[in-house]
């Protein structure tokens, strides 16, 4: 059943027409079944939407299917203006009989919605190989020219986004594994330069690429064992000291990827930041109607901000947070998914960073001392190695991550999103108007080896 709020968003959505559906996962179900009554499809569980007012929406699920209940990955896109030629493409794509549920696609045109079970994605093109065993096994081949193990190697899930990448992990039966990712095309042209940006350094890891197919667009990458940084500092009963030292060594390691200069890394272009800013209040006002002149005062006073501070390009991670990180024993941090490697700012790494910590915040995850308390660890471990951007810029990318990461209460299905979207605006507001800084440590004030910004 829709939430009050989804049913507000999508009757203020004309344009797509099957919004409330998608939205609704029974009443996608009971439209899915109506249609196709011979494909057992179980309860469906959304966990991201990616929403482009006006044009279409797609919401990815866990669904259970068939007689044994298997655990599967679908997604359902429902579209707006070119809703008839995506279909048009759909039913023909929905002829072939492949897929879990029998065929590739299911099309519910009156609603103008598609429904792919994967492997069967519409832009992640080589996915589809995955569920012919003779194809997935040349695909390994390819991929793995001097690994003949992988041929028979069984694939574990770690993470679908629909139409932009999917990644599993590669179990070969002598015991090895890697990380084999899939991109579409603009999503493959940035993780192949992020790919072979950078190398291993001081407290940096770099896990380099292993194997490659650009005609498919797909990566490998060695097996890093390591515990994710995120969970590391998800445990709340930390007292050994682990934490600090995790995220120390992490700072180090960011800062030895700024140091870094490899001559493939993109440029922002002219006004690009003004465009996503003022794009990403566009979309928060239709989530939100009653926050618009909120959103829109936020993002041009980010950007007279920025416009104010001087022009400083170094190589970026580009999408820093606590998940990026894998600990070992080893004192070196692995810096993962360099997908959006760019130039910029070195100050907004660690000011998203901290915007991902000022959210769990905000859903009550960690407490505020606790956060600063990380925060400062961080800071204090690039100064070890290098003298750390200003307070005051890394104060500005915390308030423009947090605004960047408002509609993820919407987009993660969380419980009274709106409210979540609300408080998040709210704070990012507050970091803005503290001209303060952020971590006030003797540490963070020290120099490293120069500065490198």
């Amino acid at each position: 059943m829709l939430s009050a709020a989804d049913t507000r968003l999508a009757r203020r959505e004309r344009a797509i027409l099957g919004l409330a559906t998608v939205l609704d996962p029974e009443a996608l179900r009971a439209a899915l079944q109506a249609e196709y009554p011979d494909c057992a499809i179980g309860q469906l569980f959304p966990y991201f939407v990616h929403y482009k007012p006006g044009t279409r929406c797609h919401v990815a699920f866990r669904l259970t299917a068939g007689d044994d209940g298997d655990d599967l990955r679908a997604y359902a896109a429902a579209y707006g203006p070119d809703a008839a030629a995506k279909l048009h493409k759909a039913c023909r794509l929905a002829q072939a009989d492949t897929g879990p549920l029998g065929q590739a696609a299911l099309v519910l045109e009156a609603r103008n919605i598609v429904f792919h079970v994967f492997p069967t994605d519409r832009r992640l093109k080589a996915t589809g190989l995955l569920e012919q065993p003779g194809k997935r096994e040349r695909l390994m081949r390819a991929l793995f020219p001097d690994r003949p193990e992988y041929s028979q190697a069984r694939l574990r899930h770690l993470r679908y986004k629909p139409e932009r990448r999917y990644v599993a992990r590669a179990d070969a039966p002598d015991g090895g594994r890697a990380v084999i990712k899939f991109y579409n095309e603009d999503g493959y042209r940035a993780a192949r330069r992020g790919a072979g940006a950078f190398s291993s350094r001081g407290a940096l890891h770099h896990l380099a690429c292993s194997g490659h197919l650009d005609a498919r667009r797909v990566l490998a990458f060695d097996w890093q064992p390591g515990e994710s940084l995120h969970t590391l500092l998800s445990d709340s009963q930390d007292d050994s000291g682990m934490q600090r030292r995790a995220l120390e060594l992490t700072g180090a390691a960011l800062a030895e990827l700024h140091a870094q200069t490899p001559q493939c890394l993109e440029r922002p272009g002219n006004g690009a930041e003004g465009d996503r800013l003022m794009a990403q209040a566009g979309t928060l006002a239709q989530l939100c109607p009653e926050l618009r002149a909120v959103a829109e005062r936020l993002a041009r006073d980010c950007l007279a901000r920025l416009d104010e501070a001087p022009p400083i390009l170094r190589s970026l991670h580009g999408d820093f947070n606590a998940e990026q990180v894998l600990i070992g024993d080893e004192p070196r941090a692995t810096i993962l998914d360099l997908d959006w490697a760019r130039l910029g700012d070195p100050a907004t790494d660690p000011g998203l960073f901290i915007a991902h910590l000022e959210r769990s915040v905000l859903r009550g995850h960690l407490q505020p001392a606790r956060m600063e308390r990380f925060a400062n660890a961080l800071l204090e471990g690039y100064a070890a190695v290098s003298e750390p951007p200003s307070r005051a810029a890394i104060r500005l990318y915390t308030a423009i991550g947090l605004f960047y990461l408002a509609a993820e209460p919407f987009r993660y299905r969380e419980p009274a999103w709106p409210e979540r979207i609300e408080a998040q605006l709210a704070r990012a507001r507050t970091i803005l108007d503290d001209r303060a800084g952020v971590p006030k440590t003797g540490a963070v004030a020290r120099s490293g080896r120069g500065r490198t910004g």
